[in-house]
């Protein structure tokens, strides 16, 4: 990839994130002040998952079919974009009917869900031992934006969340504009006694036996995740009243993170992409255990660094065996099929978590979210030690 496509892709993972920084900590108590609480919260914060169960598997085939990218990029940032413009222009003329609002958001997640997926899909085939280094723009413009939000963006102001996020989003339009729009995906040489070996499908081909408990590991771990992304910040007000301290914490998670991004090729040089997985989904338990039993400010700042693991390892360790484990010419399908995946324990999540945290409080759902995890970190394992064995089997007949 030349030097001025990278600076745009890295520019490009800086602002979505940065929309996402601003939307996600802050669009429960837009809609609480909008009059939207409960399960009616719950059926709009779902909107992000539920859309997550069509886009990213259709963008994907569309990405390898067409070895489409960069044009995929920018009609994913134009729809994001002029959705949110939308809404401010709906919410300017006062609370609009919750069809509209409904309307709005899914239709936002419909083009928003797949932006990152694309991107991801551009920084694995332009070299999947960089990802980390891509990647950390992203979190570090999540970042900025969590904090700045926490102390300038008012979720009493119908207009200000809806206008800062289509600002951020407007620049990664115009950074998505300088990404190539269309690639040729690597092609890997495969005997066909390798291919009947391994198995196949006509939706993912060489899928493996026990390849299943990927994706199971990858639902598990994203429902107990999007407790955190739900209800986190209204835990945090519970506490620490006021606006402010939710957001400082979501950014100190993300400056961890992004420590440990920057570090991610000696942590995969060093252990297996499987095994990493199963320490991340199990740290992920032992944070939302820590935060369930938090009372104050400091005991859940201390909390906050394993978010590093939980998510940031995470995701690193899901990508980077999307990119070892799929044939080259279905990544963007594969991809795909994990982001679904993950897309479908988040709906799960969200149309569960809150209304757990409106019933038992934010300690039992938190409690609640670390079982989900340990079963994420129960198929992690499983699907490490099948991995083992079907690529040493694999192995065994290409050398014949």
């Amino acid at each position: 990839m030349k030097a001025g496509q990278l600076a745009a892709l890295r520019l490009f993972y800086f602002t979505a994130f940065a929309a996402l920084g601003v939307y996600v900590p802050i669009m429960p108590r837009w809609l609480e002040a909008r009059g939207v609480t409960g399960l009616a919260l719950g059926i709009i914060a779902a909107c992000m998952p539920v859309m997550g169960l069509f886009a990213p598997i259709a963008f994907g085939v569309m990405a390898d079919a067409l070895s489409w990218r960069g044009w995929l990029l920018r009609l994913a940032s134009v729809g994001a974009l002029g959705t949110m413009l939308l809404l401010a222009l709906l919410v300017r003329q006062g609370v609009p009917p919750f069809a509209a609002l409904i309307g709005c958001f899914y239709l936002f997640a419909l083009f928003r869900s797949p932006m990152v997926q694309i991107a991801d899909l551009v920084a694995l085939e332009a070299g999947g031992d960089g990802y980390g280094r891509q990647r950390l723009y992203g979190s570090l413009g999540f970042m900025v934006a969590a904090f700045a939000a926490g102390r300038f963006v008012d979720a009493r102001d119908a207009l200000m969340m809806p206008l800062v996020v289509a600002g951020c989003l407007g620049a990664a339009l115009v950074s998505a504009l300088f990404v190539a729009g269309r690639a040729t995906p690597p092609s890997r040489n495969v005997r066909p006694s390798e291919r009947a070996a391994a198995g196949s499908s006509p939706f993912l081909p060489d899928l493996q036996p026990g390849q299943w408990l990927f994706f199971a590991a990858a639902f598990a771990w994203a429902l107990g995740h999007s407790a955190y992304d739900l209800c986190y910040v209204l835990v945090v007000r519970d506490i620490v009243p006021g606006d402010a301290a939710g957001g400082a914490l979501w950014a100190l998670g993300v400056l961890v993170e992004i420590a440990l991004l920057l570090g991610s090729e000696r942590i995969f040089a060093m252990f297996p992409p499987d095994r990493l997985l199963a320490v991340a989904a199990g740290a992920a338990s032992v944070r939302w255990l820590a935060i369930s039993a938090a009372e104050t400010l400091p005991a859940l700042a201390v909390a906050q660094p394993l978010h590093a693991l939980s998510f940031g390892l995470a995701w690193l360790a899901f990508l980077r065996l999307v990119r070892e484990d799929a044939a080259p010419e279905r990544l963007g399908t594969y991809q795909g099929a994990f982001s679904t995946s993950c897309a479908l324990g988040a709906t799960c999540g969200v149309l569960t978590w809150s209304h757990v945290y409106r019933s038992v409080g934010g300690a039992s759902m938190f409690r609640l979210a670390a079982v989900a995890s340990v079963v994420a970190t129960l198929f992690a394992a499983l699907y490490a030690r099948a991995r083992a064995g079907w690529r040493e089997r694999t192995l065994s007949v290409a050398g014949n």
